[in-house]
């Protein structure tokens, strides 16, 4: 009826289209999408629940999706987003009038972005995540923080709250599970770094409720009836940070830059300790959700391939002295960017959501106002016209091969746009530090004959994929000094 519109993928039932394939599997719905068009990467519409979503599977495609915000928007995704997080609506409303402070506020003396008068709340934290995450001395200051503790955890003396029931011996080692080690080290510093050491005393248990969320986050935005668990984490860690909120300020007093400034400007707009709680909460999701996951990922190709493991020891030998770890020399480790790339590459498993805003033409088809668009990002990480035809295999050198790769328009870890993650470079920091400080704190060797974890597909996800549930890898971790 519509030809100039994308094609819609066949289904069978009326109403639901496309849902429980969607839901079972998505990558293996939107794969058999896109080949099912004779793998053109034109666009595509799904059907689930009786609204249509459109696919878009074309890096050219996609790039103009980021770049035309003003046509392909993303506020009622935020809005629903944090609707379904637990901020009110009046808080949003309010967090989106303009301006968000009348002239000559003190809360001005706080930040450094550019007319900012003209800026409502929502637009300002997004001031503020630049400011304090991209490079420069916001990132500098969150890195003094979360390197000591991320270096703390991994010190051979140290005694794991979870995987590790004892001290590592330095004769014969300890398994250890790499997945709970590598969640317990990464989570707490990242929980540490944002909110300081009082929240942890006020909820010892919030790293496990965090996890148990992050699980099953995908529930909570797909609106999953059978989600308690995920919704009592939730509703745990958002009170936990509204008692954090009510402590006296010098009991807080190391707590992130970011948090203060968040907490300042929610405050100087009158909203409710609830609602600056649930804002803080999603800090804490997004900070959080992926990099433990990387870290994971990145370890586990490290441990099956003796080579890699070699290679990465030594190119990251220059960055330690006197046991100290040097920054500034790990970043100049080529091969451990290239792994940290790849693995990126090959565990995205989220996608970019927009709505149209007005009629538009994209990819040679015509999208209505009102229409859903997702960009999966890894329908564009598999391309074998970039990636090569060995695309399924992971192999950190093709970053070496070829060092445009990483600034192609088909990879996108991060998104683009308006929405490019700004946490992307404390993310890669942080699990080049975790690698390196792993391989030479301990000798590390795996426990037995195992298989390589499977990843999981079949349900959706936000960020990094994680394994399947059970699957992890058992280390024999021995203290090298």
């Amino acid at each position: 009826m519509y030809p100039d519109e994308p094609k819609e993928l066949p289904y069978w039932i009326p109403y639901f289209g496309h849902a429980l394939g969607f839901m079972n599997n998505v990558q293996q719905m939107l794969t058999r999408g896109r080949e099912h068009f004779g793998n053109t990467r034109e666009p595509f519409a799904l059907t689930l629940g009786g609204q249509k979503l459109y696919v878009l599977t074309s890096p050219e495609d996609v790039k103009i999706l980021y770049k035309n915000a003003k046509v392909f928007t993303f506020d009622e995704v935020v809005i629903d987003v944090s609707v379904t997080f637990g901020i009110s609506h009046a808080a949003l409303l309010r967090m989106r009038q303009k301006p968000a402070f009348p002239d000559g506020d003190p809360i001005y003396s706080e930040f450094s972005v550019q007319n900012m008068h003209t800026l409502n709340l929502s637009e300002l934290n997004g001031e503020i995540w630049k400011q304090e995450l991209y490079p420069g001395q916001g990132l500098e200051a969150l890195l003094k923080k979360l390197v000591p503790l991320i270096d703390m955890s991994l010190q051979s003396e140290t005694q794991s709250k979870y995987s590790i029931e004892q001290h590592l011996s330095r004769s014969t080692g300890h398994p250890v599970s790499l997945l709970k080690w590598t969640e317990e080290v990464m989570m707490d510093a990242g929980t540490i770094g944002l909110f300081g050491t009082k929240i942890l005393d006020l909820d010892p248990k919030l790293v496990q409720k965090f996890l148990t969320f992050d699980d099953e986050n995908w529930k909570l935005w797909y609106k999953w009836p059978n989600a308690s668990a995920m919704h009592a984490a939730k509703t745990t860690m958002i009170k936990t940070i509204e008692d954090y909120l009510s402590l006296p300020q010098e009991e807080r007093s190391d707590a992130a830059h970011i948090v203060d400034l968040i907490q300042k400007t929610t405050n100087a707009l009158g909203l409710s300790k609830k609602d600056i709680a649930a804002s803080l909460a999603m800090l804490y999701w997004v900070f959080n959700t992926n990099t433990y996951k990387v870290c994971f990922w990145a370890l586990s190709h490290i441990m099956y391939d003796t080579s890699l493991f070699d290679r990465i020891r030594k190119e990251s030998e220059s960055a330690f002295c006197d046991g100290k770890l040097d920054l500034e020399e790990l970043s100049r480790c080529p091969l451990l960017d290239a792994l940290v790339a790849e693995t990126l590459r090959y565990y995205s498993a989220s996608y970019s959501i927009r709505t149209v805003a007005q009629p538009t033409i994209l990819g040679g088809k015509k999208f209505r106002k009102g229409s859903r668009i997702i960009a999966p990002f890894r329908q564009l990480h598999f391309d074998h016209t970039v990636y090569g035809h060995d695309n399924q295999i992971f192999d950190p050198d093709r970053f070496l091969r070829d060092k445009t790769l990483a600034r192609e328009v088909s990879y996108r870890p991060f998104g683009g746009g308006t929405t490019y993650c700004p946490g992307r470079f404390l993310a890669k920091q942080e699990v080049k530090v975790f690698v390196a400080l792993m391989l030479h704190r301990f000798e590390l060797s795996l426990e037995d004959e195992q298989e390589f974890p499977m990843i999981e597909l079949g349900k959706p996800t936000t960020g990094i994929a994680g394994p399947v549930a059970g699957g992890d890898i058992t280390v024999r971790v021995k203290a090298l000094f």
